[in-house]
């Protein structure tokens, strides 16, 4: 195995472990914010498309220094 490879694997089962760690952190702090009217499943993407987004920019912020 290809060392690309490896570090691919190595990246995907650390992203499998984020998106569960994202997915519990957004349905907790989703407890405390007012959802009437909302459809939850909706705000759950909202938040998570903007919280990878904000990571995102950091990341590419660290390549700009």
């Amino acid at each position: 195995m290809g060392y690309n490879s490896e570090l691919d694997g190595i990246a995907e089962g650390i992203a499998t472990v984020l998106e569960e760690l994202l997915e519990d952190n957004i349905h907790w702090q989703l407890a405390d914010f007012e959802q009437e009217g909302f459809d939850y499943n909706f705000l759950c993407e909202v938040v998570t498309e903007l919280t990878i987004t904000k990571m995102y920019n950091k990341l590419q912020n660290k390549h700009d220094c």
